[in-house]
């Protein structure tokens, strides 16, 4: 039988998307809130947070975890995310310096679609540490 060798290369650097986002393992959370609308029952295919997750991911980001739903001020109205990398304060949308979590919003916001009974006009995002 033959043998096998297996060779540790060591450790790659990390790759750099931009100066602020480095692809290494961290994570920036998130909450999105739904408006006071339960949406423990609106997670499959076309549900609010697969929406939501869409909006968010064509900033070009990546969600790497999705919570249950959770109380943010009502039963079950806020999900909490995990995005890869780490974002400071910048002009995501080119002229405002706001945080991921408030451009966020602002992209949820102004897509105001309603989806699942969810009207996203309504939805908020901040951010949060366990």
């Amino acid at each position: 039988m033959a043998q096998v060798t297996r060779v540790n290369g060591g450790v790659a650097a990390p790759v750099t998307k931009s100066a602020n986002q480095m692809l290494n393992g961290d994570l920036t959370h998130i909450r999105v809130n739904f408006n006071s609308v339960d949406v423990s029952g609106k997670f499959g295919v076309g549900g609010a947070v697969e929406y939501a997750t869409k909006l968010i991911m064509n900033q070009g980001l990546t969600i790497v975890a999705i919570g249950t739903a959770q109380d943010s001020d009502a039963t079950a109205d806020g999900v909490r995310m995990s995005l890869e990398g780490v974002f400071g304060t910048d002009t995501y949308d080119g002229s405002v310096s706001e945080s991921i979590a408030a451009h966020l919003e602002d992209v949820l916001q102004a897509d105001g679609s309603t989806v699942d009974g969810v009207d996203f006009s309504g939805a908020t995002v901040d951010a949060f540490t366990f």
